[in-house]
């Protein structure tokens, strides 16, 4: 088995070095190499069993743990700036405040005897003192609290991309995600057998086996992982299309600190003002968003989460972001200029795209959407295509296609998607679709 271990120790190795050696390296990139670097030791380490080498060097307990409280910042690292977040000093220093201090709670263990240490190990830590059962402890609890963490942020990001862009496919980190809940599952099992390995009079063999498995399905993860990181581009929605409606260069979708810190304490009265303003004079969000020096969408779907999530008994009590009468207005534009444009057919459509040619505000189009007609962005794009593919499969002039040329016509970029959203839509897979019409 240590031989599997080792083989993994070197393909992790090379994920590290393929992603150093990009020839556009982002920083997201960085972060994950050092995560596979980390990951290497660990690996190396679990490979190094078999020539007992913790009888010789006992202090390898202290690496252990270093290794189990890293791993999990730097993946945290890794997806918070493949979301052009910024990581900067102070958010470092915040990470690693956890890290030191379990390392200094653990240290005393350097300086106890070689047979001291060796007791621990072969007593099934029954004894360990204090300081290391503490350090054990939040080793082992550090990385399922951050990947739940970056689960979050995940579906957070999800949110904001359905709020903005009509396809999220590929930039939606839903791999990340996935693997994330069997990652945190093969951890959980991981501290249980642990725990009865080490505090109780579980069989050892068996519980070394349930060990070795544990860390063989956590190695497959790993690996996955490393596919996908590789090959992962930009996650968001605007880097894709800046042709038409949007000049900024890429590094200006970062949200500088203290911008969020004034976002954070000030968006409810950003809202109020909106909402009272709109009423008797013109606001311009676009004004707003250049104050606080962030991108106009950014601001804007971080209002319309806000206000989404604000109880209803309040917004009976508060005045509407624009009237009833100018929200059927807009809601009206923007249905005939759907149907007759046909705009859904853009795979890459956003909903900024639709806010510049309608001349329509970012914010007052995403209010509509979520008030008026009660869905976000991407669903509302989805329900034309959807339409439009049930049209053209009752179209004789399109039998000569595939189901999947006619939705990718429509502007859906992967199967998987469509077939889901088709049947989510019309209770009945493409094909059950389409037999039934010929029927």
């Amino acid at each position: 088995m240590h031989i599997v271990f080792g083989v993994g120790a070197f393909q992790t190795f090379i994920f590290s070095l393929l992603l150093l050696t990009k020839n556009e390296k982002k920083v997201a990139d960085k972060f994950l190499a050092v995560f596979f670097f980390v990951i290497t030791l660990y690996l190396a380490n679990l490979s190094s069993i078999k020539f007992m080498l913790w009888q010789k060097y006992p202090n390898i307990l202290l690496l252990n743990t270093l290794i189990s409280l890293i791993n999990g910042p730097l993946l945290f690292f890794y997806v918070y700036s493949l979301l052009g977040k910024k990581i900067t000093g102070k958010t470092t220093f915040y990470h690693l405040i956890p890290i030191v201090l379990t390392m200094v709670i653990i240290l005393p263990f350097a300086f106890h005897s070689k047979e001291e240490k060796l007791l621990y190990f072969t007593d099934k830590f029954i004894n360990l003192p204090l300081n290391v059962s503490i350090a054990t402890f939040i080793q082992y609890l550090s990385a399922p609290v951050y990947y739940t963490w970056i689960i979050v942020i995940i579906r957070k990001h999800k949110q904001y991309l359905k709020d903005n862009s009509s396809s999220i496919d590929y930039i939606n980190l839903d791999w990340m995600r996935k693997l994330l809940f069997g990652v945190i599952l093969i951890r959980m099992m991981d501290i249980f057998n642990a725990y009865a390995l080490n505090f109780s009079n579980y069989d050892l063999s068996f519980g070394g086996i349930v060990s070795i498995i544990i860390k063989l399905i956590f190695l497959i993860f790993i690996l996955i992982i490393g596919y996908y990181g590789i090959n992962q581009g930009n996650v968001f929605a605007h880097n894709h299309v800046l042709k038409n409606s949007d000049n900024s260069k890429p590094d200006e979708v970062e949200i500088k600190e203290n911008s969020n810190k004034i976002i954070e304490e000030n968006v409810k009265s950003l809202i109020e003002h909106l909402r009272k303003n709109e009423l008797s004079k013109e606001i311009h969000i676009q004004d707003i968003a250049s104050n606080l020096n962030i991108p106009v969408h950014v601001l804007s779907h971080i209002i319309n989460s806000k206000a989404r999530n604000e109880s209803t008994i309040e917004n009976l009590n508060k005045p509407k972001l624009i009237s009833d009468l100018k929200a059927k207005k807009y809601t009206e534009t923007l249905v005939k200029y759907m149907q007759k444009e046909k705009v859904y057919l853009n795979s890459e459509l956003r909903m900024q795209d639709i806010a510049v040619k309608l001349e329509i505000p970012a914010h007052i189009l995403s209010y509509i959407l979520n008030t008026n007609l009660k869905q976000n962005f991407y669903d509302f794009v989805n329900q034309y295509r959807i339409e439009e593919v049930k049209h053209r499969l009752y179209d004789l002039k399109y039998n000569n296609l595939t189901i999947v040329a006619i939705a990718f016509d429509c502007g859906f970029n992967s199967k998987a998607t469509f077939n889901r959203l088709f049947k989510q839509y019309t209770g009945e897979t493409p094909s059950q679709y389409r037999n039934a019409i010929h029927s």
